[in-house]
Protein backbone atom coordinates (compact mmCIF):
# COMPACT_ATOMS: atom_id res chain seq x y z
CA UNK A 1 0.00 0.00 0.00
CA UNK A 2 3.31 2.52 0.92
CA UNK A 3 4.46 2.14 -2.30
CA UNK A 4 0.82 2.45 -4.57
CA UNK A 5 1.14 5.88 -2.13
CA UNK A 6 4.60 6.72 -3.38
CA UNK A 7 4.47 5.94 -6.46
CA UNK A 8 0.94 8.37 -7.06
CA UNK A 9 2.81 10.86 -4.77
CA UNK A 10 5.93 10.54 -7.25
CA UNK A 11 3.09 11.10 -10.38
CA UNK A 12 1.52 14.26 -8.68
CA UNK A 13 4.89 15.94 -8.00
CA UNK A 14 6.19 15.28 -11.42
CA UNK A 15 2.44 16.51 -12.93
CA UNK A 16 3.27 19.51 -10.78
CA UNK A 17 6.55 20.42 -12.30
CA UNK A 18 5.61 19.47 -15.45
CA UNK A 19 2.94 22.20 -15.31
CA UNK A 20 4.89 24.57 -13.55
CA UNK A 21 7.55 23.88 -16.53
CA UNK A 22 5.13 24.10 -18.95
CA UNK A 23 3.78 27.54 -17.68
CA UNK A 24 7.00 29.19 -17.48
CA UNK A 25 7.65 27.78 -21.04
CA UNK A 26 4.74 29.59 -22.44
CA UNK A 27 5.56 32.77 -20.71
CA UNK A 28 8.81 32.62 -21.62
CA UNK A 29 7.99 31.99 -25.71
CA UNK A 30 5.94 35.50 -25.24
CA UNK A 31 8.99 37.16 -23.60
CA UNK A 32 11.51 35.20 -26.30
CA UNK A 33 9.23 36.50 -29.36
CA UNK A 34 9.45 39.85 -28.08
CA UNK A 35 13.30 39.26 -28.24
CA UNK A 36 13.83 37.71 -31.33
CA UNK A 37 12.30 40.75 -32.60
CA UNK A 38 14.08 42.94 -30.95
CA UNK A 39 18.04 41.28 -30.45
CA UNK A 40 18.73 37.34 -30.98
CA UNK A 41 21.84 36.30 -29.08
CA UNK A 42 24.06 33.89 -27.45
CA UNK A 43 22.21 34.86 -24.14
CA UNK A 44 18.92 33.39 -25.68
CA UNK A 45 20.71 29.93 -26.22
CA UNK A 46 22.51 29.78 -22.50
CA UNK A 47 18.34 30.44 -21.18
CA UNK A 48 17.30 27.69 -22.94
CA UNK A 49 19.74 25.44 -21.70
CA UNK A 50 19.56 26.79 -18.37
CA UNK A 51 15.68 25.96 -18.32
CA UNK A 52 16.20 22.87 -19.84
CA UNK A 53 18.62 21.79 -17.42
CA UNK A 54 16.25 23.04 -14.51
CA UNK A 55 13.89 20.56 -15.73
CA UNK A 56 16.23 17.61 -16.46
CA UNK A 57 17.38 17.89 -12.60
CA UNK A 58 14.17 18.31 -11.19
CA UNK A 59 12.89 15.14 -13.65
CA UNK A 60 16.16 13.07 -11.92
CA UNK A 61 15.57 14.29 -8.68
CA UNK A 62 11.81 12.95 -8.82
CA UNK A 63 13.25 9.60 -10.27
CA UNK A 64 15.77 9.34 -7.70
CA UNK A 65 13.63 9.80 -4.35
CA UNK A 66 10.92 7.35 -6.24
CA UNK A 67 13.84 4.95 -6.58
CA UNK A 68 14.69 5.67 -2.55
CA UNK A 69 11.01 4.92 -1.80
CA UNK A 70 10.51 1.99 -3.70
CA UNK A 71 13.54 0.46 -2.15
CA UNK A 72 12.65 1.16 1.30
CA UNK A 73 9.38 -0.43 0.85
Amino acid sequence: MSVFIAVLLALGAGLLVGGRVHHAREARSNYSAYRARTAKGFGEMIRSVVAAGIAVIGAVALLVILLNVLQQA
